[in-house]
């Protein structure tokens, strides 16, 4: 359910019509990720985690959001927890 909201919002994004959700943490910080990366397919988590408490995150949050986009197959994490794989859904 989630990642279908997170599917449609994003077509809306840029969009100021007040009539969207409010985002949470988790997806300001997966917003930060997806930013990131660019066109890249993976992240080290430490850049991640260094970026995303340069502006103002704490790191259990930026760790929930990990955990929660994983868990969401959105991104997979490697099994020493130093990168961040997006997974390609074409």
């Amino acid at each position: 359910m989630r990642l279908m909201e997170m599917s449609k919002d994003s077509l809306t994004l840029g969009q100021e019509d007040g009539q969207g959700r409010q985002q949470t943490i988790t997806d300001k910080i997966y917003s930060v990720i997806r930013e990131m990366a660019g066109t890249q397919k993976v992240l080290k988590i430490s850049d991640v985690k260094e970026r995303c408490m340069s502006k103002g995150y704490k790191p259990d949050q930026i760790d929930e959001a990990i955990e929660e986009y994983e868990e969401l197959n959105v991104f997979s994490i490697n099994q020493a927890k130093t990168k961040i794989t997006f997974i390609d859904v074409n």
